[in-house]
């Protein structure tokens, strides 16, 4: 799916070209919506498609344009305190299988959040924290090893009961598979992604073979 986007990148980019800003960002808006529909009903898809999370895409295009051509920060304390209660809520608004308008209300939502914490000072110094910066930094990995540990555990693990209190148990599964997934995402992010950040970092491989 994202390398489809790769692909596409140039062509939908071409929306920037677009010099009303008003008819560009409705345009983009538009898009969004009805991304989030087709995204509603992507089971009737039968391959990965970049269909299946266009809303999601798009939506990252409208944040960059709102983002480069800001006229103000959104600064202030009672700002940082009011996006982070609708993150809150946003954890509690389900968004696929149940309702298209739950979908939407997610996107939308997750869209207000992104724009607020990029934007607002406050919410940038407490997402600047060490801890917060490296689990951000190794995001693609965690994305690429989660569902592998998620498939690892699920079977016999999650079927332990730590305690009879069911939310209490519940939170140390919690806790132990994100420390699980965690650990994993980043032994991989030192050893895979990281190395291959750099520019041309293949030709080390290839020089060392060549030495020996």
């Amino acid at each position: 799916m994202e390398i489809q986007f790769y692909i596409l990148a140039p062509l939908l980019t071409n929306i920037f070209f677009i010099r009303n800003t008003y008819f560009r960002r409705g345009l983009l808006l538009c898009l969004v919506f009805i991304g989030t529909i087709i995204s509603y009903n992507r089971c009737e898809y039968p391959a990965p498609s970049i269909l299946d999370n266009s809303g999601y895409f798009i939506a990252g295009l409208l944040l960059a344009d709102w983002y480069v051509l800001r006229k103000k920060e959104n600064n202030g304390m009672g700002i940082a305190m009011g996006v982070i209660l609708i993150f809150i809520c946003w954890l509690f608004v389900p968004s696929f299988y149940l309702s298209v308008y739950l979908c939407i209300l997610k996107i939308f939502m997750t869209i207000l959040i992104f724009y607020m914490c990029i934007t607002n000072d406050v919410l940038k110094k407490m997402l600047s924290k060490k801890i917060i910066a490296i689990i951000g930094g190794m995001c693609y990995s965690i994305y690429l090893i989660h569902m592998g540990i998620y498939g690892i555990l699920r079977h016999d693990f999650f079927k332990i009961k730590f305690f009879n209190n069911i939310p209490l148990s519940i939170l140390i599964h919690f806790c132990i598979a994100v420390t699980m997934i965690l650990t994993a995402s980043g032994i991989f992010f030192l050893l895979v992604e990281k190395p291959t950040m750099k520019r041309d970092w293949y030709k080390g491989i290839f020089s060392k073979k060549t030495a020996l």
